[in-house]
């Protein structure tokens, strides 16, 4: 994946990718990294807009994961997981 990222740096396919291989191997952050990377490259990468939302949202850091979940639901009004999710980062905050 890093080759392929050195030849091409704005292929949004690659750098969610490696996203996805640091999120097996547990490196979160360096997945997030690379799913902004992606949404950089292609602002209607709609995976990589799910993942960091995801990401932010599992880390508890919810006033990021509202941010991401109102990108994924712009791209897709109707996304159910990313309405249920962001519903929950509202609550979470509402307590604070």
């Amino acid at each position: 994946m890093n080759e392929a990222i050195l030849l091409e740096p704005n292929y949004a396919p690659a750098w969610h990718q490696r996203g996805l291989m640091y999120m097996h191997i547990g490196r979160n952050e360096n997945a997030l990294d690379d799913f902004q990377s992606a949404v950089r490259c292609d602002g209607k990468h709609l995976d990589s807009r799910l993942r960091i939302a995801a990401i932010h949202h599992q880390a508890e850091r919810f006033a990021e994961a509202e941010v991401a979940w109102l990108a994924v639901l712009a791209q897709d009004p109707d996304h159910t997981v990313a309405r249920t999710r962001l519903a929950e980062c509202e609550g979470n905050l509402a307590k604070v």
